[in-house]
Order: C-alpha cells, then structure tokens, then sequence
C-alpha cells in the first residue's frame, strides 16, 4: 500500500550523486503521516503531512555514499477521516546498500529509472500508548544498533498542516461579510491585518508557499501587501503575475 521510490540525479561526470526519496500512497484513502529519516551519517530529519490517494509526497534526499550508513525511514500513517483520524500504522523502511540496486525499475511511460522499496509493518502490542511506542523504538534500535528518535504520535500541528488552505481570499465581502460600516482605510487595514496573520500560521506549520488572493482593482492592497512581505523575515520571496488558478489578481509568497 505504501513505498519509497528513490528517484537517481547524475552529476557531471553522468555518475549518480544520490536519490530524491519519494512517499508513494497506492491505496484509495488519504493519509496523514509523520516520518523520522535516520542514518550514521546525518542528523535525523522528520517529515509531516499529508499523502493523498494514489498520490505521493517528497521527502529527503540521500546522498550515494550514504547508503552504506544504514539510513532508515521510521513511519506512522493514520487514515485522514472527516471526523479526525484512524487507528495509527506503523512502518519501517531499512535501506541495504548490497540489496538496493536490485530493486531497479523503469516507468514504461517516461522510460525514467526509479528504485522501488516497500515498508515493513512493524506490530504493536497490546499496551498502553506509552509501552508500545518504547517497544516500536527499542526494535529500530536494535535491528540499527544505534538510538534514533521514533515517529511520535500525530498532534494538532499535524492535522492543522494537513487542512491547512494555501490560498487565502482578502476581499473584505470574504473576511467580514457586511462591510458597510467601514471606511476605506478600514477596510485595508483589516485586509492587512488578516494577511499577515494568515502568513504568520502558514510560516508556524511549515507550509512551503501560499497564495494571497487581493484581485486587480487599483492596486492599492497589491502594493501594500509587497511592502509587508518585504519587510517579514520568514518570507524568502514572492511574485506577483499571471497564476493558472487565480489569474493576475494573486500575489504567491515563498517561505524560507
């Protein structure tokens, strides 16, 4: 139901300098996950969101030489249902360098070669939340000989991220309804206010990039928006032109 494909980039030389690890979803449900990257060489990694069905979701990538460092992806996926979450599953993905090459596959359609590598489930016991989440770290440190942290239990900031919208519409009819008791001046710097709140929760969850939705108009909000991204630390940069979705009245904002 779930895979890691590793996707090979060539260096100069046409050699392989490492892979783009890629979560694939093959099931016809969307999940949420929380995943914790280890190996002998890097400093772990943890990666949460959400894969939708029949999709996929990048995550790290490995550099050649580190395959023969024991990399391991600890997962834990939870079914994304209307009213929360299902039961929790747990993965394990142990990558041997001798063994990873004879998982070579080519897609039929792009003729691009890939490395398909399937998860382990690893099975819980009947305990408390607390002795089962002890017993999944012990058997990672065991079969890795070396402590990693483990994927913890989903939380708000997970589910938050997951439903998170990357696009927020600023006209003042959306953000208030009836507007006829404010001025102009009012008006903008509520749109302003709602604005920057927005990219500041967006910022906090680790959303890559959103959409601010202000129309054409006279351009005023425009403007006064790029002034506020220019000035916001967490914003590394943004474009305001012709978006497919949204067409000229759209400014995206690229995080840091």
């Amino acid at each position: 139901m779930f895979q890691i494909y590793f996707y090979p980039y060539l260096n100069e030389e046409n050699d392989i300098d490492g892979f783009q690890a890629q979560l694939i979803n093959d099931s016809d449900l969307d999940y949420l996950y929380d995943i914790t990257y280890s190996s002998g060489r890097e400093t772990s990694k943890r990666f949460t969101s959400q894969v939708l069905s029949y999709g996929d979701q990048k995550l790290n990538y490995l550099k050649f030489d580190h395959l023969n460092e024991s990399p391991i992806f600890a997962i834990t996926m939870w079914e994304k249902l209307s009213t929360g979450t299902g039961p929790r599953l747990n993965y394990i993905l142990k990558i041997k360098a001798k063994s990873f090459f004879k998982h070579k596959m080519v897609d039929s359609y792009t003729q691009q070669t890939y490395y398909k590598l399937g998860l382990e489930e690893v099975k819980a016991k009947t305990q408390t939340q607390e002795e089962s989440l002890k017993n999944y770290t012990r058997t990672v440190q065991v079969e890795q000989e070396k402590q990693f942290v483990a994927a913890t239990p989903i939380n708000l900031d997970i589910l938050n991220k997951a439903n998170f919208s990357t696009s927020i519409d600023l006209h003042i009819e959306q953000l208030v309804g009836d507007s006829s008791n404010m001025n102009t001046f009012e008006k903008l710097q509520y749109q302003l206010f709602k604005a920057k709140e927005y990219i500041e929760e967006a910022y906090m969850l680790g959303i890559d990039k959103v959409y601010l939705l202000h129309g054409v108009g006279k351009g005023r909000l425009k403007n006064d928006l790029a002034n506020m991204l220019k000035a916001d630390p967490t914003v590394a940069q943004f474009k305001n032109e012709y978006h497919g979705q949204f067409g000229y009245g759209a400014t995206e904002v690229i995080f840091k």
